[in-house]
């Protein structure tokens, strides 16, 4: 009962989730026992969710001046909250401190560890996208809960705590897109419910890769009430530079092959956002669809495709696009004059014009 309260290994919980968890339980546990520190090490000092690397170093002096020892998931996610950049001569005065915690801190500032992420895609329909967080272990059992994989399955519980992920990894925008990735689907909400939190990465820190180019082409397969927010998540994401838009267009590609997402909305946000001035972000998403979503050797081709290649031409004519697509050329080359190859040969001389 208390690792399912709690959020302990074992239990169905989000990885953040049990983070935010174990740090409560770590605290009142510290409060009863009469061990808890004068002051915490984790608590930001700005709005964006990070410490001021002074800061922790003063705070981690101020407890080696008590004698006092950190609480081991405060000094963790003390060190989670620090900013990628941090100035020379705070490093060199951590390099002053003397207890484990500072050389930790020391270590951390000198080679904050780099998670690679991924998503891995079934090769049948129907299947789910899975999430990959690869990391060697830091010795710090609280960042190491975080940089691995997440659960297959969402979990049970979560939603309350969705809204402050952001604060557990403000430095790790993509660490945390992966971990949303298993909340796509599941509930009656459908994956319209993450645009907040996923509007909210593009205020993060960190590189933006496959989860957040994820999350952002899904979304603009959303149909209903809130497709018009959905949309205005591309444009964000352009505006603070953190679409990684041809990897975005590969995702959604998977999404169009393999999950219940539908080109007509798609193609219809892309043209909206398109018309808003994002035209060659819009054109860098199509030509990373494109040799994902068109048919295969041996596919057969439908309507939809043909309706792809013809809107990837009008914007790569607003875009100037130029530079050959091999999947778009194979297609052009074949004989026959069937709207497909129409749409691929005009599109191919587009790309080909000096």
């Amino acid at each position: 009962m208390r690792a399912r309260r709690l959020g302990l290994p074992g239990a169905r919980r989000s990885p953040p989730h049990r983070a935010m968890l174990q740090r409560c339980a770590e605290i009142h546990a510290a409060l009863k026992e009469g061990t808890l520190p004068p002051y915490l090490l984790a608590t930001p000092t700005l709005t964006s969710g990070h410490i001021d690397p002074a800061e922790l170093v003063a705070r981690l002096e101020g407890y080696e001046r008590s004698g006092v020892r950190p609480l081991p998931a405060d000094l963790g996610q003390a060190l989670l909250r620090l900013p990628r950049e941090v100035d020379s001569g705070v490093v060199a005065r951590a390099g002053r401190l003397t207890s484990e915690a500072g050389a930790t801190l020391v270590r951390w500032l000198k080679a904050r560890p780099e998670p690679v992420t991924s998503v891995e895609w079934p090769t049948v329909p129907g299947g789910r996208p899975r999430p990959r967080i690869r990391q060697e272990p830091t010795g710090v059992a609280f960042v190491d809960a975080l940089f691995c994989d997440p659960p297959l399955h969402r979990p049970s519980h979560h939603s309350c705590y969705e809204p402050s992920w952001w604060l557990v990894l403000p430095s790790d925008r993509e660490v945390v897109a992966m971990h949303l990735i298993p909340h796509l689907y599941g509930g009656w909400e459908g994956p319209g419910h993450l645009r907040p939190h996923a509007t909210r990465l593009c205020h993060q820190d960190g590189p933006a890769g496959e989860g957040m180019a994820l999350l952002v082409g899904i979304l603009l397969g959303e149909r209903g009430w809130n497709a018009g927010q959905c949309r205005e998540l591309l444009l964000r994401a352009v505006a603070t530079e953190t679409l990684p838009a041809a990897e975005c267009g590969r995702q959604l590609g998977q999404c169009l092959r393999l999950l219940d997402v539908k080109l007509g909305p798609v193609l219809q946000a892309l043209e909206e956002c398109a018309r808003q001035g994002a035209h060659r972000e819009v054109w860098q998403i199509m030509s990373g669809l494109l040799p994902v979503f068109l048919p295969r050797p041996g596919e057969r081709a439908n309507a939809a495709h043909t309706r792809a290649l013809e809107f990837a031409a009008e914007v790569a004519g607003w875009a100037g696009a130029r530079g050959t697509i091999p999947e778009v050329a194979g297609i052009a080359a074949r004989d026959g004059s069937s709207g497909l190859i129409r749409a691929a040969r005009r599109l191919d001389e587009h790309l080909g014009r000096a």
